[in-house]
C-alpha cells in the first residue's frame, strides 16, 4: 500500500517536474522571438534610415552639381564651402559594394571633378576650392577630403579602358583632376598678392598628398 503511494507521489512529481521545464522552455522560446523580431524591427528602421539619408545626401549633391545637359556651357561657380559640405557627404556614403549604384556615383565624381578644376582659375577664396584650405575650422578635414577624392579618381582610372572613346574622356579629366591637386601651378587663387606667402606651404601640402597616393600604390613607375 505504501509502495503504491510512493509511486504514485513520485509519478506526480516526476509530471509537475515536467510541465514546469516544459513551460520554462516555451517561455524561452518565447523571450527568444521576442528578442529576434526587435532586433529585425530595429535593423529595418536602421536601413531605412540610411537609405534615406543616402537619399537626401545624393539629392543635394545632384542640386548643387546638376547632370551636365551643354557639355561646352561655362560653369557657375558656387560657394565652395557648400560643394565642399555636399562633396564631403557624398564621398562619405559611396561604398564600394553599393554595385548598382556605381554607374550613378561615377557620374557624379565626374561631375565634382569638372567643377573643382574650373573653381581653380577662381581668384575668390569663396568660390575656388583652395579657399576652403584657408578656413582653419575645415582646413584638416578638407586636406582628408582631397585625399579621398584623389584616391577615388585613381582607382576611377584603372577600371577604364583608354580604347573606348567615352572612357578616353573620363580619364583625361581624373588625370587632369589628380594633377590639378597635386600641384598649384593651377590655383589662380595663390597668385593674390596678400596670399603668395602660402604658397611654400601648399607645396608642401601638394607633396603630403603625393605621398599619400604613392603610399596607397599609386604613381609607381
Amino acid at each position: 500500500m505504501f509502495g503504491r503511494t510512493e509511486t504514485k507521489k513520485d509519478s506526480f512529481l516526476e509530471q509537475t517536474k515536467a510541465a514546469r521545464e516544459e513551460r520554462e522552455r516555451e517561455r524561452a522560446q518565447e523571450e527568444q522571438r521576442d528578442r529576434s523580431i526587435v532586433l529585425m524591427q530595429k535593423t529595418v528602421r536602421g536601413w531605412l534610415a540610411r537609405t534615406k539619408f543616402q537619399r537626401m545626401i545624393l539629392n543635394d549633391f545632384d542640386t548643387l552639381l546638376p547632370p551636365v545637359t551643354k557639355p561646352s556651357k561655362d560653369i557657375e561657380l558656387k560657394s565652395a564651402l557648400h560643394i565642399y559640405q555636399a562633396a564631403s557627404h557624398f564621398l562619405l556614403q559611396w561604398k564600394d559594394r553599393d554595385s548598382s549604384d556605381c554607374s550613378a556615383n561615377q557620374d557624379r565624381l565626374e561631375r565634382l571633378c569638372r567643377y573643382l578644376i574650373a573653381s581653380l582659375e577662381s581668384d575668390s577664396p569663396k568660390t575656388s576650392y583652395i579657399g576652403v584650405a584657408l578656413n582653419k575650422e575645415h582646413s584638416l578635414a578638407w586636406i582628408r577630403h582631397i585625399k579621398k577624392l584623389l584616391y577615388r579618381c585613381c582607382t576611377a582610372v584603372e577600371r577604364l579602358r583608354p580604347e573606348s572613346h567615352t572612357d578616353s574622356i573620363s580619364l583625361a579629366l581624373y588625370l587632369h583632376t589628380l594633377v590639378a591637386f597635386t600641384s598649384t601651378s593651377s590655383w589662380v587663387l595663390l597668385r593674390n598678392k596678400s596670399l603668395v606667402g602660402l604658397k611654400a606651404g601648399m607645396l608642401q601640402l601638394c607633396s603630403n598628398i603625393m605621398g599619400e597616393l604613392v603610399q596607397k600604390g599609386f604613381y609607381l613607375t
